[in-house]
C-alpha cells in the first residue's frame, strides 16, 4: 500500500512540474486544467503558457486561489481580467490590486473598490507604477 501511494505521490509531482513548465504545450495544459487535483489546476493558473480559453474557464473556479493566480497571469484576456475586477471575493481582487501588470484602467477601478484593504492596495501599486514612469523619464 505504502508502495502504491509513493507511486502515486511522485506521478502527482510530475504532472505538476509539467503544468509549472513554460515549456510545456497549451494543449497539454488544457488537459491538466481539468484534473480534479487543485495544486495541479494552480499550477497551470499561474503559467503564463496557459491559453486565453483555458485561464478564462479556471477564472470561474470554486476556489478563489486559482481564480486569484488567473488575475495575476499575464496572459489572461482583458475580458478576463474585468470579470474578475468585480469577483464577489476580495482576496481575488487583492491580487489584482498588488499586480503591478494589472491594467491602469483596471487598477483605477480597484482604487474604488469596496473593500479598503483592496483600494489601498491599488493605489499602492498605482503610485508604484507612477514612480517608476517618472524614472524612466
Amino acid at each position: 500500500m505504502d508502495i502504491l501511494r509513493l507511486l502515486k505521490n511522485k506521478f502527482t509531482l510530475a504532472k505538476e512540474r509539467l503544468a509549472s513548465c513554460s515549456c510545456t504545450k497549451k494543449a497539454t495544459l488544457a488537459k491538466l486544467a481539468k484534473s480534479p487535483d487543485l495544486g495541479l489546476q494552480e499550477r497551470v493558473a499561474e503559467n503564463n503558457n496557459t491559453d486565453c480559453d483555458t485561464l478564462q474557464v479556471l477564472s470561474n473556479h470554486s476556489d478563489s486561489g486559482v481564480r486569484s493566480l488567473v488575475a495575476q497571469n499575464s496572459s489572461t484576456s482583458t475580458a478576463t481580467s474585468i470579470a474578475l475586477s468585480q469577483d464577489s471575493n476580495c482576496d481575488v481582487r487583492y491580487a489584482m490590486a498588488e499586480d503591478c501588470h494589472t491594467d491602469r484602467n483596471l487598477l483605477d477601478g480597484l482604487c474604488k473598490d469596496d473593500n479598503p484593504f483592496v483600494q489601498d492596495r491599488a493605489r499602492r501599486t498605482c503610485n508604484r507604477l507612477d514612480g517608476i514612469k517618472a524614472e524612466s523619464a
